[in-house]
């Protein structure tokens, strides 16, 4: 396995886990006062998530599930995995960029989250077969 995909396969480990735990976390406190991260209320109010479980769900879904699925991919359909890594990195990005939009810019987002989504998107594209 080259570096490449090692670290592709690192990547979404770590979102396999911080995803569902997020998630996770999430949808077991309905009211949100242990989210590290909260969102201002007027902002959950008239987004498209009205209560934190719904934003869980999605978050644990297509960060947490689809990484997993993304890592499974690796051994039984390896010509999916690279695909996989792009659309991985593609949600991470673009629920990123969104947070940002609602809440503002914190550290954590430019120290972890949108070099964890770009990196997934930069891996996936040198991981793609060449096919022409």
């Amino acid at each position: 396995m080259s570096r490449t995909a090692k670290l592709t396969v690192f990547l979404l480990w770590m979102t396999t886990l911080l995803g569902s735990a997020r998630g996770l976390r999430l949808i077991s406190d309905p009211g949100g006062d242990s989210v590290m991260f909260p969102y201002p209320d007027e902002a959950i109010e008239i987004s498209v998530f009205t209560n934190y479980p719904a934003l869980g769900w999605v978050i644990f879904l297509l960060i947490g599930i689809f990484s997993l699925v993304g890592v499974l991919c690796r051994r039984r359909y390896p010509r999916l995995f690279a695909y996989m890594a792009i659309m991985e990195g593609i949600f991470i990005t673009s629920l990123t960029i969104l947070h940002i939009i609602v809440s503002g810019i914190g550290l954590i987002h430019l120290l972890f989250a949108l070099p964890i989504g770009l990196g997934l998107i930069i891996c996936g594209v040198l991981l793609t077969p060449r096919e022409f």
